[in-house]
């Protein structure tokens, strides 16, 4: 237990952070998500989650370099500090939270999607059935003779 155990766990801090900073970002950015179900914005609701994509995309990378680190017993693991290594449990701990937020408001954002969907559906229907009125009125009209009746005085 040396000088490189107190590294690599200053290394595990250090990516417990950015995580923490990127599942922040995922967070506001689910926020605006939810803010733009409630309008009809689709093109700002596609930008925020093409931009969610590129956070799950950086929290891969993140995972793939936290995962040999996360081999070590964390009770074996060697801190500068007591005080470090609290600071590391209550980020996992804030990004776990954060994390069953995020799930909770994805669960929303589909149960608000699928009703969206439905009543598009249900309007869609609607549309389609007065178009289909108006057409056969139209072309019973062009059907019927013209009036002969004629209301001129001589």
């Amino acid at each position: 237990m040396g000088s490189n155990d107190c590294e690599e766990t200053e290394r595990l801090l250090h990516c417990i952070e950015a995580k923490m900073d990127l599942v922040q970002q995922l967070f506001e950015l689910t926020c605006q998500q939810m803010e733009c179900l409630e309008g009809i914005d689709v093109a700002e609701l596609l930008a925020i989650l093409n931009h969610k994509q590129c956070v799950f995309d950086q929290l891969e990378e993140l995972r793939r370099e936290l995962e040999p680190l996360l081999t070590v017993d964390p009770d074996q693991r060697v801190w500068s500090s007591e005080a470090r290594r609290s600071e590391c449990r209550q980020l996992v701990d804030k990004c776990g939270e954060r994390m069953k937020k995020i799930l909770t408001m994805e669960e929303e954002s589909i149960g608000r999607l699928s009703e969206r969907r439905l009543l598009v559906a249900e309007q869609l229907g609607s549309m389609a059935i007065s178009s289909s009125i108006d057409a056969a009125y139209s072309s019973q009209r062009s059907a019927e003779p013209a009036s002969t009746l004629d209301l001129s005085s001589e």
